[in-house]
């Protein structure tokens, strides 16, 4: 796999219990996202940018447009829309321009007609989608406070480091980048879908759902979060396991606050199948806000 990133790794925080199993098993879970932790996260609700004022007068421009004016026009053949406009075109110096007329405006009376359907059928095509996805989640950063309380058990837990693999075909490399903004994203704008109605431009339909899982809310941002994303094999579980290479984690850093029993868990099968693994434990830096980590092997 080549990896359609710059990243050499990410990190991921969890709990001990999680990281013991992770070790021992030499396998991640990925989650369906319909059970992250925010309400909001991959369950917003797309929608048109209906923002264009007078969207009445620029559809009957456009329709106009393409069946009366004389310039050669490049649209797709397989929307309805396009056979109609087609075929007026064609007809247009047989027929009575007030007949035309009328059906200029039949045109743009159906396609505002439509826009809420269409909405909607997109909209739900793009929940079918989230609903039939997994996604394993990282961040860029290993010393965040809040996701240390958040994702690592208060600091009791910890943070693996995973490499990307390209030569191995690891997940990782096909991670991409959570999008954070204070507004839903949206379908496109009206004029773009009056585009697409037409048969001028096709939308990227397929892509929608990735606007809902990977765009959060930016009170988020912190976490510098990427996601890897893949087919859900089983609708009725949360999880999904994936295997994965002893060798794409290569540093484990251990909270502030881990207990001695689940340090000598880690450390133990470590010593035994991980020799190749770097470990840090992390102390409150002394004078700020902040965490150091401590080389222990």
């Amino acid at each position: 796999m080549v990896k359609i990133h710059d990243r050499d790794y990410f990190y991921k925080y969890t709990t001990s219990e999680t990281a013991i199993a992770v070790l021992r098993n030499k396998q991640i879970h990925l989650r369906s996202p319909i059970y992250f932790n925010d309400p909001f996260d991959s369950r917003i609700t797309l929608g048109f940018d209906r923002v264009t004022q007078d969207f009445d007068k620029i559809c009957e421009s456009e329709f106009r447009r393409l069946v009366l004016g004389d310039d050669n026009i490049k649209v797709s053949s397989a929307h309805l829309a396009t056979q109609i406009i087609a075929s007026l075109r064609r007809n247009r110096s047989s027929v009575s321009p007030v007949w035309l007329h009328e059906q200029i405006e039949e045109l743009k009376t159906k396609f505002l007609g439509t826009m809420d359907a269409i909405e909607a059928s997109f909209i739900n095509d793009a929940e079918h989608k989230v609903e039939s996805v997994v996604a394993f989640c990282v961040s860029e950063t290993n010393d965040n406070l809040l996701m240390w309380s958040h994702y690592s058990d208060g600091h009791k837990g910890v943070v693996l480091r995973f490499k990307c693999m390209p030569e191995q075909d690891t997940i990782l490399c096909a991670a991409m980048p959570v999008k954070y903004q204070s507004k839903y994203p949206t379908i496109c704008t009206d004029e773009e879908y009056l585009k697409h109605y037409t048969g001028q431009n096709e939308l990227p339909l397929d892509e929608l759902y990735e606007r809902m899982v990977f765009t959060k809310n930016v009170n988020w941002s912190y976490e510098k979060e990427w996601r890897c994303v893949g087919p859900r094999l089983n609708i009725d579980t949360e999880f999904q396991e994936n295997q994965i290479f002893k060798e794409e984690i290569d540093e484990i850093y251990l909270g502030c606050r881990i207990s001695n029993e689940d340090k000598e868990q880690l450390l133990n099968i470590i010593e035994n199948d991980f020799a190749h693994v770097v470990v840090y434990e992390a102390k409150a830096k002394s004078h700020e806000f902040g965490l150091e980590f401590k080389k222990m092997k």
